[in-house]
């Protein structure tokens, strides 16, 4: 994986090659041509409209009219159309407004946007007709909204719509977190998450009512998909999905509300930054002195253990393939400590969200309770728990068993 300096450095080395400027070149002429307003940037959706080009403006009612099967009338009846068509598109859009979108908007709207960031405008934005790119005279690609997009984004203070978006961000919200702990989960787990999300005595009907509805739309954006009758992360091929079937149990973690609690503080990381995990950072980092390869050598073996069950070799093997090399004997101590303590618990989609020292305790526990049942011994919720672990039992195996 390379670093951002690795890229600038490629880039610049490119720059130096005549062929691939010419084509570069090309393509953006091509580009600017086609999807790009040639002009100053405009408020009024009925101008913008007249000065789309036509590939722009065919784009636009292919997304804002998908039920329509061929670009229907002539120039001016698709104006008009759309005209009408994309406020109300955006309108029953808005509770299903991603944050990553709402980024997008907002920085549209404070001029504070990047060109650097142009692909997200162009993935969804535009096609959409809510955002248009202008080239200016002075040559400067600008991006701006137009009036008739800008007042339906102001009914976000609705109170209904503003219900339906936390409605819609709730159910956001238990997919990301059943995707990072499963990979492939059913409704039942997706219901238990809402009911321990909802431990303040919030009213989870209205969730649980519309939970289907918006789940399938919610599917649209790719993030996860439909299996059997659960859902998958989108992720996951056919032969790891069946791997994941095939070696979990029935049983699957139960997490509890501050575990919940701390997956929605960091769903924007796919992995929580620990004292192991940064440990492991800074022993690679020493060697390397470049701190994002060295994250993303530990994301790909988090990413090992949790979808692939790699075993603690596996790990290794592929800081081995990575020819990494510690500083000091010390510091590869530090750094197979910290390795190994994450390889222990990191929650793994094979073992239905568990980790390996929690399903080793497991074991333990059932072997011990089951001991206790043939001796006629009955274990109370504040005992200390029979699987050695030093918690209650309440606290410990009792949870599950």
């Amino acid at each position: 994986m390379l670093s951002k300096e690795e890229m600038n450095e490629f880039f610049e080395r490119l720059k130096n090659d005549d062929r691939f400027m010419k084509i570069f070149n090309e393509f953006m002429n091509e580009f600017k041509v086609k999807f790009v307003i040639h002009d100053e940037p405009d408020k009024d959706l009925k101008n913008i409209l007249k000065k789309c080009p036509d590939d722009l403006l065919n784009m636009i009612w292919k997304e804002t009219m998908p039920e329509a099967a061929a670009i229907e009338g002539d120039r001016e009846y698709r104006e008009k159309t759309l005209l009408e068509e994309i406020p109300q598109n955006l309108e029953a859009y808005l509770p299903f407004v991603s944050p990553s979108e709402w980024n997008l908007f907002a920085s549209v709207l404070e001029g504070s946007y990047l060109v650097e960031t142009a692909s997200g405008y162009f993935d969804k934005l535009i096609p959409c007709g809510w955002c248009f790119a202008f080239l200016t005279k002075e040559d400067m690609l600008v991006f701006d909204i137009p009036e008739e997009v800008h007042s339906v984004l102001k009914k976000i203070e609705d109170p209904d719509i503003q219900a339906k978006m936390v409605l819609v961000g709730t159910i956001r919200m238990i997919h990301e977190i059943c995707v990072a702990l499963y990979g492939v989960y059913s409704l039942e787990q997706t219901m238990y998450i809402l009911d321990t999300m909802a431990q303040d005595g919030e009213d989870t009907e209205v969730i649980k009512k519309h939970f289907e509805s918006v789940s399938e739309i919610l599917e649209d954006e790719r993030f996860f998909c439909r299996f059997d009758d659960g859902y998958v992360s989108i992720k996951l091929d056919d032969e790891t999905i069946q791997k994941i079937l095939n070696s979990r149990e029935d049983d699957w973690y139960h997490p509890d509300y501050e575990e919940i609690k701390s997956l929605m503080e960091n769903e924007s990381s796919e992995y929580k930054s620990t004292a192991e995990y940064d440990i492991a950072v800074r022993a690679i980092n020493l060697g390397l002195q470049n701190k994002e390869y060295a994250q993303g050598i530990m994301n790909k073996i988090a990413d090992g253990f949790k979808k692939k069950d790699w075993e603690l070799s596996d790990a290794l093997d592929f800081i081995n393939d990575e020819e990494i090399v510690f500083a000091t004997g010390a510091v590869g101590e530090a750094f197979i400590k910290a390795l190994t303590y994450i390889y222990k618990t990191s929650r793994r989609w094979m073992l239905g969200g568990y980790s390996r020292e929690e399903k080793d305790i497991r074991v333990r526990g059932m072997e011990a309770i089951n001991i206790a049942i043939e001796e006629n011994k009955r274990i109370y919720p504040n005992d200390p728990c029979p699987c050695g672990n030093k918690m209650k039992y309440k606290k410990c195996c009792g949870k599950y068993f």
